[in-house]
């Protein structure tokens, strides 16, 4: 699941809205795994500040993060709003199936 939000503020409520209906339905967070992003904006001057008090999730702080890989595909989100680690991920991905392909062929008699 993904959160996001305008202002800090805005998105502790949305994080108060998580905790209140993962009770109501009996099931919970995995605050070792939640973890927090803020994206800079692309203009240095649009920037009010980049220090930011934690949020709290089931009364844990959780942690900022500058990227995080997402879901089982392990793709990589950055607060860069960048690609290149993302593309790096795949060319060895790549490169690891290319050598598993050669391999096999050159055992073939």
């Amino acid at each position: 699941m993904v959160l996001l939000a305008h202002s800090w503020h805005t998105l502790q409520e949305l994080i108060r809205t998580l905790e209140y209906w993962c009770t109501k339905l009996d099931i919970s967070c995995n605050t070792k795994k939640t973890v927090c992003m803020i994206f800079k904006p692309k203009s240095r001057d649009r920037l009010i500040t980049d220090n930011f008090p934690p949020f709290t999730l089931n009364g844990c702080s959780l942690s900022f993060v500058q990227q995080f890989k997402y879901l089982g595909l392990g793709h990589i989100i950055s607060n860069t709003l960048d690609d290149d680690d993302d593309i790096k991920r795949e060319i060895r991905n790549l490169l690891c199936v290319l050598t598993c392909l050669l391999v096999d062929t050159a055992n073939i008699p």
